[in-house]
C-alpha cells in the first residue's frame, strides 16, 4: 500500500498503475510535475468509484433537481469540465457492468446469476426491454460525450480569447454541465430502478431528457458559431501577415518561397519529380522560378505540353525551375490524397511535398491578389524574389521557349515581331513540315471537322481543284475538340491517315495537339483583346477562327507564303469548288492568285448557315463579335454546361 497526498490509501493495483505511468514518463526530465499529475489521476480514479456508488444510492430514491445539485456539490472542488468527465466516468462504470451482464446472461451461468441478483431477469426475458433501454442510452451517451467535449473546448477557448462570445459561452458552461449530469441521473435511475417510478422504457427516457438535450443542442450551436467567428478572425489575421510578408522588400527568392511553402523540421518541403526524392527549398535559392498553380485536376493535354516545354528548356539550358503549388480544400479526402500523388508523379519538376504545406491564408492570397480561380496559371519569380509575371502560361502556349524569360516586356517584343495575321502565327510549330511548305511557297490548307463523309468530300474537291489550277498544296487535318468523345477523335484520325486524305498530327498525341491548337488561339485572343484598338486585324481573324471551334460543320483555312489567307466553313468552300470554271477564270492561270481569289469569293458568298462561338465568360469578353461567314454581329447568349458531351 502507498499513501496519497491527502492521506487516503491507494491499493496495490493502483500503486502498480502509478509506478508504470511514472516509469513511462520519467525520460522527459519533468518527474516532479508528472508525479503530482499521476497522483492526481489516481485520486480521480478513486473519486470516480465513490461517485459511482453515490449515484447508485441516490438514483434508487429518484433523480431530479435535488440529486443533481447534491452531486454537483460533492464535486465542487473540480472545474465544470472535470465535474462532467467524472460524472460520465462514474455512470459508465455501472452502465458497463449492466451491459456486460445483459450481453452474457444467456451464455454464462455466473452472468445469469448476476442477472437474477440484480433483478433484471424479467426485463431481459420479456421482449428484451433492457436491450432497448441500453440501445437508447448508448445513443444519448454519445451526444452527452460530445456536449462534454464542448464544455472542455469552451474552457480552453476562454484561456486564449476574451471575446464577448467566448465569455458568454463560459458563463453558460455551468448550465450545460447541469444538463449533462441531470440526463445521466435520469438514465441511471431508469437502469437501477427498472420497475419503480422512474422512466421504464426507451421512449420515456428520451422524453425525460428531451429538454436537457434541446438546451445542450443550443449550447453546441452557439459554440459552433463562436468557433466560426474565431476561425474567421484567425484567418483574417493570418492573411494580413501573409500579405505583409509578401509585400516586404526582399533580396532573395527564398523570402517569398518560404511564405508560400511552409517548412517542416522533420523533412524537406519539396518533392523532386525527376529524381523521385525530397528536396529542400534552398535548391531554388537565386534561381528563376515558375510557380505552376492549379487545383488537383490538371488536364492531361495541358500537362503533356508543359512537359514538352520543360524538356525543351533542359535541352536549351534555359535556367528556370518549375514548382507545382496545388490548391486544395482545408480537409483533403482520401481521394484527394490519391489524386495529388498520382498527378505529382507525372511531373518531372518540383512540387510541394504535400498540399498541407500551403497554408489556407496563402491560398486566400493566391486567389485574391494573384487572381487564381479554377484554371492553371504560372507566376514567375526572378532570383531576387520579384514577381515578373502573374500569369505566363498564355505566353508559353503562344510562343513556347521563345517566351523566356517570361516577362511582360518580352511579350511585347514578340507581338511587335508578329504584327500581322499569318500562317506561322496560326499554327507555329504544330507540324514540323509547315516551315518547309511556307519556304516552298506552297498553299497550305489547315482544316477541321468530325464528319468523315464531309472530310472525304472536302479533301477530294480541294485536291481536284488544286490539280486543275496547278496549285501546289499541302493539307493538314486538325479535327474537332471533343472531351467527351476522345475515342471518336482518335478513330477519325485513324481513318484520315489510313485513307491518306491529308497530313495529320501524331495519332497517339492527336488530342493533345487539337487542344493545343485551340488553346493557343484562345490565349492570343485574350491578349489581343486586352491591348487591341478598333480595327485590329489579328483580333478579327482570331474571332473568326474561334467561331469555327464550335461550328456544327467543318472549316478550313488556306494560306500561301505565310501572309495570304482565306477561310470559311466547308459547305461554303465546297460550293465555290463546284463553280470551278469561275474559279479558273479568276485565277487566270496564275496559281499564286489562288488564295486571294478564294478569299474574295468566300467573302462574296451569302452564308446559308452561320457559326456559333462558345467562350468562357470573363472580364475580357468583347462588346461584340462578328460572324466569320456573313459579317453580321453575332447575338449573345449565356450557356451553362457541366460536361463536355
Amino acid at each position: 500500500m502507498m499513501t496519497s497526498q491527502d492521506g487516503q490509501f491507494i491499493s496495490a493495483d493502483e500503486s502498480a498503475l502509478t509506478s508504470q505511468i511514472l516509469a513511462r514518463h520519467a525520460f522527459d526530465g519533468k518527474e516532479t510535475f508528472n508525479v503530482k499529475l499521476i497522483i492526481s489521476v489516481v485520486k480521480h480514479i478513486i473519486s470516480i468509484t465513490r461517485k459511482s456508488n453515490s449515484i447508485i444510492s441516490k438514483c434508487v430514491d429518484g433523480g431530479g433537481h435535488f440529486v443533481t445539485m447534491s452531486l454537483l456539490e460533492s464535486l465542487s472542488k473540480y472545474s465544470w469540465s472535470a465535474k462532467v468527465v467524472i460524472a460520465l466516468a462514474a455512470f459508465t462504470i455501472n452502465y458497463g457492468e449492466i451491459c456486460l451482464v445483459e450481453h452474457l446472461n444467456t451464455e454464462y451461468q455466473l452472468a445469469k446469476g448476476l442477472t437474477d441478483l440484480m433483478d433484471f431477469s424479467q426485463v431481459t426475458t420479456e421482449g428484451n426491454k433492457l436491450y432497448n433501454k441500453l440501445l437508447m442510452i448508448t445513443e444519448l451517451l454519445s451526444e452527452l460525450v460530445i456536449a462534454a467535449d464542448c464544455i472542455i473546448e469552451v474552457e480552453e477557448l476562454s484561456t486564449k480569447y476574451h471575446a464577448q462570445k467566448v465569455t458568454r459561452l463560459k458563463d453558460t458552461a455551468p448550465q450545460a454541465a447541469y444538463w449533462i449530469i441531470s440526463s445521466l441521473l435520469t438514465c441511471a435511475s431508469a437502469l437501477l430502478d427498472p420497475f419503480g417510478s422512474m422512466p421504464s422504457s426507451d421512449k420515456e427516457i428520451l422524453t425525460a431528457v428531451a429538454p436537457n438535450m434541446e438546451s445542450l443542442g443550443q449550447f453546441k450551436n452557439e459554440l459552433s458559431i463562436c468557433r466560426e467567428l474565431i476561425e474567421r478572425d484567425e484567418a483574417r489575421e493570418a492573411y494580413r501577415k501573409v500579405q505583409e510578408r509578401m509585400l516586404s522588400p526582399c533580396v532573395v527568392n527564398l523570402d517569398i518561397l518560404q511564405v508560400l511553402i511552409r517548412s517542416k523540421e522533420d523533412r524537406p518541403s519539396l518533392y523532386d519529380g525527376s529524381k523521385k526524392t525530397n528536396a529542400h527549398l534552398n535548391e531554388l535559392k537565386f534561381k528563376n522560378v515558375m510557380l505552376l498553380i492549379s487545383e488537383l485536376e490538371l488536364p492531361p493535354e495541358q500537362l503533356n505540353f508543359l512537359r514538352k516545354i520543360f524538356d525543351q528548356t533542359n535541352r536549351m539550358a534555359i535556367e528556370f525551375k518549375i514548382v507545382w503549388l496545388p490548391i486544395v480544400q482545408k480537409n483533403m479526402s482520401l481521394a484527394d490524397e490519391q489524386g495529388f500523388k498520382e498527378l505529382r508523379d507525372q511531373m518531372p519538376w518540383y512540387s510541394v511535398d504535400h498540399p498541407s504545406l500551403i497554408d489556407q491564408a496563402v491560398i486566400s492570397y493566391i486567389r485574391e491578389l494573384w487572381n487564381f480561380e479554377n484554371t492553371a496559371k504560372v507566376v514567375v519569380l526572378n532570383p531576387q524574389g520579384k514577381i515578373l509575371n502573374l500569369n505566363a502560361l498564355p505566353m508559353l502556349w503562344i510562343w513556347g521557349t521563345k517566351a523566356f524569360p517570361l516577362t511582360i516586356d518580352r511579350e511585347k517584343v514578340l507581338w511587335a515581331e508578329s504584327n500581322q495575321w499569318s500562317l506561322e502565327l496560326l499554327v507555329d510549330s504544330l507540324h514540323p513540315r509547315i516551315p518547309e511548305w511556307i519556304k516552298d511557297n506552297k498553299v497550305v490548307c489547315i482544316y477541321g471537322g468530325e464528319d468523315i463523309d464531309q472530310i472525304r468530300e472536302f479533301t477530294a474537291a480541294t485536291k481536284t481543284t488544286a490539280q486543275e489550277l496547278q496549285v501546289p498544296i499541302e493539307m493538314l487535318f486538325v479535327g474537332k475538340l471533343n472531351e467527351g468523345r476522345r475515342g471518336n477523335v482518335r478513330y477519325l484520325y485513324h481513318l484520315v491517315s489510313r485513307e491518306m486524305l491529308s497530313h495529320i498530327f501524331p495519332p497517339e498525341e492527336c488530342y493533345d495537339y487539337i487542344w493545343y491548337f485551340w488553346e493557343r488561339l484562345r490565349s492570343m485572343w485574350q491578349y489581343r483583346k486586352k491591348i487591341s484598338v478598333e480595327g485590329d486585324e489579328i483580333l478579327q481573324h482570331l474571332n473568326d477562327m474561334l467561331s469555327f471551334k464550335d461550328s456544327e460543320t467543318g472549316w478550313a483555312v488556306f494560306s500561301r507564303g505565310n501572309n495570304e489567307t482565306a477561310k470559311g466553313n466547308v459547305m461554303k468552300l465546297l460550293s465555290i469548288f463546284d463553280k470551278r470554271e469561275e474559279l479558273k477564270r479568276k485565277v487566270d492561270r496564275q496559281p499564286e492568285n489562288f488564295v486571294r481569289v478564294l478569299d474574295e469569293m468566300v467573302r462574296a458568298t451569302e452564308a446559308e448557315h452561320c457559326n456559333r462561338l462558345i467562350m468562357l465568360v470573363n472580364d475580357n469578353m468583347p462588346d461584340r463579335f462578328v460572324c466569320a461567314d456573313c459579317g453580321k454581329d453575332m447575338e449573345t447568349y449565356y450557356m451553362f454546361r457541366c460536361c463536355n458531351d
